[in-house]
């Protein structure tokens, strides 16, 4: 069985910013010059939706779907990569690996440790869209 990430590993995360705003820079160069209106219809989405969604995978893992874990997991993985959140990214590609490999005994830990990082991560895009408004 895999085993969470190690404690070191979470104290880089810890320490290191939730969003890499590389990958916002990234989303503002498709949009308009000098318009953050894609930037911040794409983080509105995220944080209005990323309770519910977390919400669902955990609902998922506690009644035992692996499947519905592992679908969930993966969409919220594309999302929070696209916004910089790159440890959160990587937490659900490992629910998406349990749910599709029914490991649910090894997806309590990482969907802990998502749930912290998700805080994190929801905290500076609330920043971020109070900045560019």
């Amino acid at each position: 069985p895999t085993a969470p990430l190690s404690a070191g590993a979470g104290q880089a995360s810890a320490v290191a910013p939730a969003i890499n705003t590389k990958a916002i820079d990234t989303l503002q160069e498709l949009d308009e010059p000098g318009s953050m209106a894609l930037v911040t219809q794409l983080v509105s989405s995220f944080v209005d939706s990323a309770d519910g969604h977390f919400d669902r995978m955990a609902g998922a893992l506690a009644q035992g779907d692996a499947k519905r874990l592992g679908q969930t997991a993966h969409s919220l993985k594309s999302s929070a990569f696209n916004l910089g959140a790159e440890t959160l990214a990587g937490l659900y590609r490992e629910l998406e690996k349990c749910g599709r490999e029914n490991r649910l005994a090894d997806a309590g830990a990482f969907l802990e440790q998502a749930r912290h990082e998700q805080q994190r991560a929801l905290l500076e895009l609330r920043e971020l869209l109070a900045e560019a408004a």
